[in-house]
């Protein structure tokens, strides 16, 4: 895996990794 540290792949996606795990911010849906 490359993730960086601070980061994360996600179901595709690069998140911030926290202590609670992965997680992914809010992105706005093209609808």
């Amino acid at each position: 895996m490359g993730a960086r540290a601070g980061q994360c792949v996600k179901r595709n996606r690069c998140c911030d990794y926290i202590w609670s795990g992965c997680m992914c911010a809010v992105v706005r849906l093209q609808s």
